[in-house]
């Protein structure tokens, strides 16, 4: 366009009339601001300003002088933000902007608006920045502006990403991001990647952090951006500090020095104080961690120093936060709280979260120590309010795991420090606010999990030989190399090609079911449950609550019964989870012998249920555990209980259920109403696979997943199932053909129970294998029959799981390892049982170990008479346990494999 209108110009100086030399001379103008030529766009206006003036047209008369004024105004307010007079900045880019609206020039218009909500931003007037934003993107979309409009919401996600709201942020990067490589805007490319990059931190995806951000620093490496260069080696620094926190390992301490180091030693002369500061403050951080207190303090000094009067309030609290955490590790406690102080006093409202709750932590913990406990509970629960707020604003359940596990600590230290004050002063009222700060922790994720299911989370991002070298590499001394170690060729043809998405989120309708608990959560169900619901839901029932809470201190029992409350000390994690690691491995194993798991298992009773047994009424059936940490592996079932000798598993004298928190319970029970059923049950499974084999390790999937030592495993593991068939035809002998809907063999595909109007069935029994992806939860599946006609490949993952659509009373897993999966701090175990919650399952029948498909379709059949007689799910699932125990399955591998999650009390009989 610019090479046409210029010989357009070329040809009409010679030929044509002084209006169309001046539209040429405008156009080319335009068409230079547009591109950032900001200068030679002034050439253009200033000579076309000569030819204005002769030219009668009072549309025209104006326009270039105009013009002109609001390059030099954009030139001028550039100049001021580079000298740090923001205000000055803003003011001119007002003016632009009125002047561009005064002359209806939209490019004009668009461009000063943009660059005003920068100014907007660096005074940290947010709601300004992104009501500009919008206005910008409207602007570019009516002139389509391609670059500025992939500019505008690139910021309208940072405006997101500030208030916490994750999946809107997420939306808008990456619009912006195919906006940017469609316009093949490299500059604006970097930026989104690196914004995806640090929104993937804050969430604790630091793997996909590292890719995104990787990417970036080479677009800026290639292009010669010294600041996009700088800024991402200190984002990648950033991330490694994070990594370090979440392992402890001390290598990704040193990685991350590496890279803070090359983004001041090589940058320095190239980039502006605000990169070196935010760079000395994370290096301050390492140093910190690393023990180096007094190159900690340097750093933190210098950075603080050269921040000045620049107004960088978010950063300068951010230092102020560390420092007090520096002094804090010195047991300096007074200098402590006043830099703590500092950093709150620091901050305005419109950044509350930014690290807020980090000071109010830390002054908890200051307080704690000072022996001033009521001081210490008043700041740790001031964190948690903030970290609540901005948890309510993130939609999607892995995004509010990843948020909330760098900031459990906050609960743990606040339920240690109750605990401290009722040591001192014993009360029923101490015990119940514990309990309901450990429900609150636990409940948040899960409950909303059954809501924000509107979620297609596409391929990984992040499964590559290259980022495994990038996490193997100890490089200090030249942290490129850690980049460099494959080349970019093959990172941009990963990122590129078919294993990537478009766009890493697909929004869907909510289902009538979601949005009932959607209005549930948003009226404040998880915050408005107390223990007066606890308390109604005893008084009725034969059952007792025994809900666990592991700590590095001490771990504590909540135990509830009708009338009843106690807590009661037990010992650390750390001990906890080493006495139950061996057993875990015997029990989940083919037999061993019997006595040694007996003594054991005796051991872990008295351990876990001790201090409990004797308050236990004669009249108490049902026992409803809510576990913590490892706890979620544990089949309380195979606990030993007894006197004089005689000892028998808990099963044999209680049902057991287990649930992710009682309040998770109390919603499961009392928010599903009576339904109608088109059919008892849907059986789906026993698959065949192309070949014969279940486990196709050709399949992208499995080359994704698994390495070739693992695939070579699978294919010896991994086989038909002979008695899968035998378990589904089984169920109609109790409920009878015409209320069942077996579905078997290569009919059972994965976009058969896609199709499927799971609705319609009480009971939804899968029988097949089942992949446990510990590294990525998302990429868990249940493997069925592949389709080569359709686009599913027959691995149902645990992240399409989430977007089916089910109201059955009980979705049955005979697979392996279903009940297990990847442990979250404050989330418990992600695994395919949570996602069918999400999906409205009420309860879940699950497995936590490799269960034989022998075994499994044994205690199915049990299982399935117990409920045909109209027994309640879990006295089903009991007796079917004690039937096998009873026989020559005595062992807990055979029996205790299989536990019920959710709701247990609900009868299924079958039809007259």
């Amino acid at each position: 366009a610019f090479n046409d209108f210029y010989r357009a110009y070329t040809f009409f100086k010679e030929n044509g009339t002084d209006e169309d030399k001046l539209d040429c001379l405008e156009r080319l103008g335009i068409l230079c601001w547009n591109t950032g030529e900001i200068d030679r766009s002034f050439l253009f206006f200033e000579s076309a300003k000569y030819i204005e003036e002769s030219v009668e047209s009072d549309n025209k008369k104006y326009f270039c002088k105009i013009a002109l004024e609001i390059i030099s105004l954009y030139k001028e307010a550039k100049k001021y933000r580079e000298d740090n007079q923001e205000i000055k900045s803003l003011d001119c880019f007002k003016k632009a902007v009125m002047l561009a609206q005064e002359i209806h020039c939209v490019d004009f218009e668009l461009k000063c608006i943009r660059q005003q909500s920068i100014s907007h931003w660096r005074l940290n007037e947010i709601n300004k920045f992104y009501s500009c934003n919008q206005v910008g993107l409207r602007l570019a979309k009516r002139i389509k502006h391609k670059i500025e409009e992939a500019r505008c919401l690139n910021n309208i996600g940072i405006y997101f990403e500030t208030y916490h709201d994750f999946s809107n942020a997420l939306k808008y990067y990456n619009l912006a991001l195919n906006l940017a490589r469609e316009n093949k805007d490299q500059s604006e490319e970097a930026e989104c990647l690196n914004n995806l990059g640090l929104l993937f931190s804050e969430i604790g995806e630091y793997e996909s952090a590292i890719l995104h951000l990787s990417e970036s620093f080479y677009i800026d490496k290639k292009n010669d951006n010294f600041i996009g260069e700088a800024t991402t080696a200190i984002n990648i620094g950033s991330v490694y500090i994070d990594k370090y926190f979440e392992t402890r390992r001390k290598n990704y301490l040193y990685k991350a020095i590496g890279f803070l180091l090359l983004s001041i030693n090589k940058y320095v002369n190239n980039v502006g104080e605000e990169i070196e500061i935010a760079a000395l403050n994370n290096l301050g951080v390492a140093y910190y961690e690393l023990g180096e207190y007094e190159n900690a303090s340097n750093c933190y000094e210098n950075a603080l120093k050269k921040g000045g009067d620049k107004n960088l309030v978010e950063d300068e609290a951010k230092i102020l936060v560390n420092i007090g955490f520096m002094y804090y590790k010195k047991d300096n406690i007074s200098k402590a709280i006043k830099y703590f102080y500092k950093s709150i006093y620091r901050l305005p409202n419109s950044l509350e979260y930014a690290c807020r709750w980090e000071a109010y932590f830390g002054l908890g913990n200051c307080y704690r120590k000072g022996g001033e406990i009521k001081k210490a509970i008043k700041f740790y629960e001031m964190s948690i309010e903030i970290i609540e707020k901005a948890q309510r604003q993130i939609s999607y359940d892995f995004f509010k795991i990843g948020f909330i596990k760098s900031k459990y600590q906050v609960y743990q230290q606040l339920i240690d420090t109750l605990f401290i004050e009722f040591k001192r002063n014993a009360s029923i009222e101490i015990i119940i606010r514990m309990l309901m700060i450990a429900e609150k922790a636990k409940a948040q994720a899960f409950l909303e999990t059954l809501v924000n299911t509107d979620i297609s989370i596409s391929e990984r991002l992040c499964n590559s030989s290259y980022y495994e070298g990038l996490y193997n590499s100890n490089s200090l001394i030249n942290p490129v190399k850690i980049l460099e170690k494959d080349t970019k060729r093959r990172l941009i043809n990963y990122l590129q090609k078919g294993t990537k998405p478009t766009s890493l989120i697909e929004h869907e309708g909510f289902s009538s079911l979601k949005m009932e608990f959607h209005t549930l959560i948003s009226d404040g169900f998880v915050n408005n449950f107390g223990f007066n619901q606890i308390c109604k839901r005893l008084e009725s029932s034969n059952t007792v609550y025994l809900e666990y809470w592991l700590g590095e201190s001490q771990s504590l029992l909540f135990y509830l019964a009708k009338n009843t409350i106690k807590i009661i000390e037990l010992p650390p994690e750390r001990i906890i989870a080493d006495e139950i690691k061996g057993y875990l491995k015997a029990i989940s194993s083919p037999p061993s012998k019997m006595p040694s798991i007996y003594l054991v298992s005796k051991r872990l009773t008295l351990r876990l249920l001790g201090p409990v047994l004797d308050h236990i009424d004669k009249s108490i059936t049902t026992l409803v555990v809510v576990p913590d940490g490892i706890l979620n592996y544990l089949p309380f079932e195979t606990l030993l209980v007894g006197e004089s000798g005689k000892y028998f598993f808990l099963i044999e004298k209680f049902r057991i259920s287990y649930s992710p928190s009682i309040t998770a319970l109390y919603f499961l029970n009392t928010y599903w109403g009576k339904r109608e059923f088109k059919k008892k049950v849907l059986g789906f499974g026993a698959p065949i696979r192309k070949g014969g084999n279940i486990i196709d390790v050709k399949n992208e999937f499995v080359l994704n997943v698994y390495n070739n030592e693992q695939k070579i495993k699978l294919e010896k593991e991994y086989s038909r199932l002979p008695y899968g068939k035998k378990e589904l035809n089984n169920i109609t002998r109790y409920f009878g053909k015409k209320e069942c809907e077996i579905i078997i063999g290569k009919r059972a595909t994965e976009t058969r129970i896609k199709m499927l109007n799971l609705d319609d069935y009480q009971i939804i029994h899968f029988v097949c294998h089942g992949i446990i992806n510990d590294r990525y939860p998302l990429e868990s599946a249940l493997v069925l029959s592949s389709d080569s006609k359709m686009m599913n490949d027959g691995y149902l993952q645990l992240k399409e799981v989430y977007n089916l659509r089910t109201r059955a009373e009980l979705v049955i897993l005979s697979a392996c390892n279903t009940a297990a999966g990847k442990m979250e701090i404050g989330a418990g175990l992600v695994s395919l049982s949570r996602s069918f919650f999400a999906a409205g399952a009420r309860s879940v029948l699950a497995s936590i170990w490799t269960i034989k498909d022998s075994t499994a379709a044994l205690c199915m059949n049990s299982f399935y008479r117990e409920l045909a007689i109209g027994k309640s799910k879990s006295d089903a699932l009991r007796n079917a346990k004690i039937s096998m125990i009873k026989s020559n399955k005595e062992h807990p591998y055979y029996w205790a494999g299989f536990i019920l999650l959710g709701e247990y009390d609900t009868k299924i009989k079958k039809c007259s």
